[in-house]
């Protein structure tokens, strides 16, 4: 089953990362509606804005720099929400940063009971992911039960929920890439034959003939 549908008694529980991104807070706020336990991490008064919009139903997860603050904050969510079945990492982290944060799932999947099955981390954004580097690490971390993604695609304020339900039911399917915005189809190209450029000379020279005049 995809990240997209709850299942079961129990709520499933989310972290977003980078929520002052367009599609980190989407994605929070998203997920909270549908009744997932959403944990959010990003700048102060993103998260505050967060805590009022869902009205209490996204928790603030301060995530300072360092691995030993990434597993503290690993431990905290799982406590505060339990295992978790989702974590985005949006655009502002980057690369560097969504990677270490990547292992540190994987070590807590390895400390726990068994592999963390049916865990989905996506790194979101739009360049700076070195999709060799990520296809690597997503063979590495699958022995521990993590399914490792990449969203691709500029996101505004405007299209960012239609991006997060983009990515949402895109984890429902194979792909290791999912768009998060529509192809736009291809522009028609004009012709531009000699007849066609040899009429916008000449009506250039005229104009600038009767300019003079």
């Amino acid at each position: 089953m995809g990240a997209a549908t709850p299942g079961g008694a129990s709520r499933p529980a989310a972290w977003v990362v980078g929520a002052e991104a367009a599609l980190g807070r989407a994605l929070a706020l998203h997920l909270a509606a549908r009744g997932w336990r959403v944990a959010a991490s990003g700048g102060t008064a993103a998260l505050g804005e967060l805590a009022a919009a869902s009205q209490g139903a996204v928790v603030a997860c301060p995530l300072a720099e360092g691995l030993p603050a990434a597993r503290r904050a690993v431990a905290t969510i799982q406590r505060i929400a339990g295992p978790l079945r989702l974590v985005v990492v949006a655009a502002p982290a980057g690369w560097r940063r969504a990677s270490a944060l990547i292992r540190v799932l994987g070590e807590a999947a390895e400390a726990a009971a068994g592999p963390a099955m049916g865990l989905q981390v996506v790194v979101a954004g739009d360049g700076g992911v070195p999709e060799a580097a990520a296809r690597r690490l997503r063979a590495e971390m699958a022995a521990a039960g993590l399914d490792l993604r990449l969203a691709r695609g500029t996101t505004d304020s405007w299209a960012a929920f239609a991006a997060a339900e983009r990515l949402l039911a895109g984890l429902a399917g194979p792909d290791f890439e999912i768009a998060l915005a529509p192809e736009s189809p291809a522009a028609p190209r004009r012709r531009t034959g000699w007849r066609t450029g040899w009429r916008a000379w000449g009506r250039r020279w005229w104009a600038r003939s009767c300019g003079r005049s």
